[in-house]
């Protein structure tokens, strides 16, 4: 079926919204991965953020192709503004957000929308994997389904490596409202994106199929926050984590900030591992700041001791960062910020 042919105006339109920047080696496998679905009422937003390699034509190239695909141009101004910018040129019902170098399972939007749809969620989303793993449907979909009292717990526990990115989540648009991005944030907008929705008390369901397909590679943001030891990298962090200090909510207050001084940690043995002098010294003084937090003074004694453990052996004694650095590799997908 063309696209000229499949709008299914019987269902609710998807807006499928992807920034684009320099995207020239992916973005039309990615966009193809959007068009191969089951589900064919949408819409795609390609939102180009002063790319200055061949995007731009290639979308344009696309838009000619088919009529549902729309390409919106601008001045390169991050990847919240272009997300800011899809929010407000979407008609469809739900908004669905995509990366430009990532894939999706060719029967994801309809699990999601008719998920959606017959429910009335908020927010609907699947797991995720490292492309070129794909990933067959092989029985029924099984569905997880969260309630407004939920969504807390969701985001900061039992969920938070999936609420932890925008990509591969459908959204009410009526529900986001006027909440938009923060165009501050290098790193993380899009966990604090969903923070302040959550806070809402949003009715979520999620499907345990790994159906979004992310892709790693020198230039991608996720590539890029992993192994940047500046302070952009935290701050996502902090805002969560003192918001949620001044609401009261301590025991979230804390886990955020155990997560904080992982990080910290984690970032001081990757600078060390890599015998970078000038970042090892940013981090180690960031670490010594941190231990001032009324917060941090407030974690368990266990966490505690656990910490200063791994710190003075991650500075002394390099087996320690070596064992550390296999279990960061067998299980680096935890979270993404």
């Amino acid at each position: 079926m063309s696209g000229k042919d499949c709008f299914d105006k019987t269902r609710a339109m998807i807006s499928v919204i992807i920034p684009v920047y320099n995207s020239e080696r992916y973005i039309r496998e990615c966009v193809e991965s959007v068009l191969a679905q089951s589900f064919t009422y949408m819409e795609i937003l390609l939102i180009d953020d002063g790319s200055r390699d061949k995007s731009k034509e290639i979308c344009k190239a696309m838009c000619r192709e088919d009529p549902r695909i729309r390409l919106i141009t601008g001045k390169h101004s991050g990847v919240s503004a272009a997300r800011n910018t899809g929010i407000e040129e979407a008609r469809g019902k739900y908004l669905f957000f995509l990366d430009s170098d990532d894939r999706i399972h060719p029967k994801l939007l309809e699990e999601l929308q008719d998920q959606a749809e017959a429910y009335a969620f908020d927010a609907v989303f699947c797991d995720y994997t490292e492309y070129p793993r794909l990933n067959e449907v092989k029985g029924k979909c099984g569905w997880e389904i969260g309630k407004k009292s939920d969504a807390e717990e969701w985001f900061h526990i039992k969920h938070l490596k999936q609420l932890s990115c925008i990509g591969g989540k459908m959204l009410r648009r009526d529900f986001i409202g006027v909440q938009r991005f923060d165009r501050d944030l290098v790193y993380g907008e899009d966990t604090v994106f969903l923070y302040y929705l959550v806070r809402k008390g949003m009715r979520m369901a999620y499907l345990d199929k790994e159906w979004y397909y992310y892709r790693k590679h020198p230039e991608s943001v996720t590539y890029l926050a992993e192994g940047s030891a500046g302070g952009q990298n935290f701050k996502a962090i902090r805002i969560i984590r003192d918001s949620e200090a001044q609401r009261g909510q301590s025991f979230w207050a804390e886990e955020w900030e155990c997560r904080l001084v992982w990080k910290i940690l984690t970032e001081y043995l990757l600078a060390k591992n890599k015998k970078d002098v000038q970042n090892s010294r940013v981090m180690k003084r960031m670490m010594s700041e941190e231990q001032k937090q009324p917060l941090f003074k407030k974690l368990s004694a266990g966490r505690k001791i656990l910490f200063y453990l791994l710190f003075w052996g991650c500075t002394y004694f390099p087996t320690v960062r070596r064992l550390w650095m296999m279990k960061r590799e067998a299980g680096s997908r935890t979270w993404r910020i």
